[in-house]
């Protein structure tokens, strides 16, 4: 797995839900962008997703540049 792949994309491909990796409320918000997890939550998205945590990071990383690739285009728009 890439590290340009984001976390919903991976966890996709392993075809699991989001409460199968984690809390749902947390896992919708770093797969939106919108926060990126704890060191805990990464370890138990790791185990679920059986990858290893570097990835996981990658790919919530990859999460939030998308969201800010998005906002900077709305911005520029308006």
């Amino acid at each position: 797995m890439t590290p340009t792949h984001d976390l919903r994309s991976l966890r996709l491909s392993k075809g699991l839900r989001q409460d199968d990796i984690g809390n749902r409320k947390d896992v919708v918000d770093v797969e939106k962008g919108r926060k990126m997890p704890g060191q805990r939550l990464i370890r138990r998205m790791a185990t679920a997703l059986q990858v290893p945590t570097d990835v996981v990071f990658a790919a919530c990383q990859e999460s939030v540049r998308r969201l800010a690739s998005e906002v900077s285009t709305a911005n520029a728009s308006v």
